[in-house]
């Protein structure tokens, strides 16, 4: 049905065009808002350095018309052009607010644009989507339990999670392809979290206080990755030197190296015992590192970790005979080193480096991942058969109590319970069709560009799984 006469279509579809073409002419066009736009920023965390930045999204329609307010019926502001690149200034549950050129400003349909990043929060227990938003930081988030923490171009970035999110970003660690989660290290409290100004292994340590915004240069370590902290609040830091693995005790409160040993550090109590390979063998330490107990392996350590209540550690290796590999899982008590039970991977299943191990009332189960990060976790009898295997994908998040696991691939997320065994999918029901002719450009012919479903995370409590997702190809932080 035609609302006007041939000739007044004509003319309407002039003047839209017209208009698109001054609001959207170059997908390129850069059109950051102004800071009367962005909302304010706490003059406590202000005068630490500080300010506001958005996300950035892409328009989906050929002619998106911008509004003057939240609503279908309400005026139109300006038109935008498909493909092009806004920023996000606010975000409701079904509309959000785009700012232009020459300071304009409007609002369009959620479903029109479409984030080069974006968080989904999901219920743990009903499997529903909570909330999506348009993110900063393409490589995951971590939860404080009140905030979102991430690291995007813009630095440290800290998302509010009430009715109007806010970006707060402090311009230190800067990087598009940092990963988060695994980049920083996080007190017992999560009041606070460690990480290296430049890279996981190089760098200046930074402290950050969640509470207060204040971040704290500690020094700069040896080079190394973070591994964790002992109770007195010195950190473990892994490095490797001249083909040889090293393990450095570091005090950011004296910014120095208190002690050095030989050895590749791979798990850490919460009491600071600190469990070291050295060649084929496993080594127990004090929290000062100071060498407690050892057990000789088969062959070097390939993956391992504790068991969430202490009780118990996991070493993974490979053994070869006959032009054929097999996994073991070594499983042994935590003080002793003495051997529990040995684990056979089934043949067909190539999982080498163990991250996660528990108990369950008729045995054992572990997480362990392969070839391409693919993960797997496979439940035990107590004798050390095989019940179960659950092959998921990638990324993983495991819940402080270990008592539930979620596996991520393309289609859908999985859910197992590792107390009782039981296990359930949850669909990716936030995704819809893409048209590509309005996302940016691939790197590569071979590779379009599509959603990554990039990280998963929980919140300290456990009931929210933080699903971080991005547009890959896109060139744009």
């Amino acid at each position: 049905m035609r609302p006007f006469p041939l000739l007044g279509s004509v003319l309407v579809v002039c003047v839209s065009t017209v208009m698109a073409h001054a609001a959207g002419s170059a997908v390129s066009s850069r059109a950051e808002p102004e800071e009367a736009q962005l909302p304010a920023v706490d003059p406590a965390w202000r005068a630490r350095g500080w300010h506001a930045v958005v996300p950035h999204a892409y328009v989906l329609r050929k002619l998106l018309a911008v509004r003057t307010a939240p609503a279908p019926d309400a005026p139109i502001a300006f038109h935008l052009k498909g493909g092009t690149r806004v920023p996000v200034v606010e975000q409701g549950q079904k509309w959000w607010r785009v700012t232009w050129t020459h300071g304009r400003s409007g609002w369009v349909p959620a479903l029109d644009v479409e984030p080069h990043a974006a968080v989904v929060l999901l219920d743990t227990h009903t499997g529903k989507v909570t909330r999506r938003l348009a993110a900063k930081g393409q490589w995951g988030a971590v939860s404080d339990g009140k905030a979102l923490w991430s690291i995007a171009d813009t630095g440290i970035t800290r998302t509010s999670l009430g009715e109007r999110p806010e970006f707060w970003s402090r311009k230190v660690a800067a990087g598009r392809d940092a990963v988060f989660p695994n980049r920083s290290l996080w007190g017992p409290e999560r009041s606070s979290f460690y990480l290296r100004a430049v890279d996981e292994e190089s760098g200046a340590l930074l402290r950050a206080d969640v509470a207060t915004g204040e971040v704290r240069t500690l020094g700069t370590p040896p080079l190394g990755t973070l591994v964790g902290q002992t109770r007195t609040g010195d950190l473990l830091l892994r490095s490797m030197a001249g083909g040889k693995d090293r393990t450095h005790l570091y005090s950011p409160q004296l910014q120095r190296t208190l002690r050095r040993v030989s050895g590749k550090a791979l798990a850490i109590s919460r009491s600071g015992i600190t469990y070291l390979q050295r060649d084929d063998e496993l080594i127990r330490t004090s929290p000062g590192l100071q060498a407690t107990r050892r057990v000789q392996l088969p062959t070097s350590i390939m993956g391992l970790c504790l068991s969430a209540d202490q009780r118990y550690v996991a070493a993974s290796y490979e053994l070869s005979a006959n032009d054929e590999s097999r996994v073991e899982i070594r499983i042994m008590d935590a003080a002793s080193l003495r051997t529990v039970v040995t684990l056979k991977l089934p043949q067909d299943n190539y999982s080498p480096y163990v991250h996660h191990m528990g108990t369950w009332s008729g045995g054992w189960w572990i997480a362990a991942s392969g070839e391409g990060n693919t993960e797997t976790v496979i439940r035990f009898r107590k004798s050390g058969k095989v019940l179960r295997v659950d092959d998921g994908g990638s990324p993983v998040a495991v819940s402080a109590d270990e008592k539930a696991i979620f596996l991520a691939n393309d289609e859908q997320i999985l859910a197992l319970n590792t107390a009782t065994g039981t296990r359930r999918t949850i669909p990716l029901s936030w995704r819809r069709k893409l048209p590509t002719a309005y996302l940016p450009k691939p790197s590569a012919p071979d590779f379009p560009t599509h959603l990554v479903l990039s990280s998963l995370t929980l919140t300290p409590d456990g009931k929210t799984l933080i699903i971080t997702e991005w547009l890959s190809g896109d060139p744009e932080g």
